[in-house]
């Protein structure tokens, strides 16, 4: 299964985020899908949580870590 690179931006009344998450998932719709789920069970303050950015990391890195 590969692992991916979520970048989800959240936004709420108290301000916003951009939140980085590591996740091994079946696609890339998967891994954003989950990414998404894990920021708003984490900061409930956000209401709005979308992905941004998703990239395919190879051998559990990305190219700019």
């Amino acid at each position: 299964m590969p692992r991916y690179k979520v970048i989800v931006e959240c936004s709420g009344p108290h301000g916003n985020a951009a939140l980085t998450y590591r996740i091994n998932a079946a696609s890339q719709f998967a891994a954003e899908f989950r990414a998404c789920q894990l920021a708003g069970d984490h900061y409930p303050e956000y209401r709005d949580i979308k992905p941004v950015r998703t990239e395919v990391l190879k051998n559990g890195w990305s190219k700019a870590d």
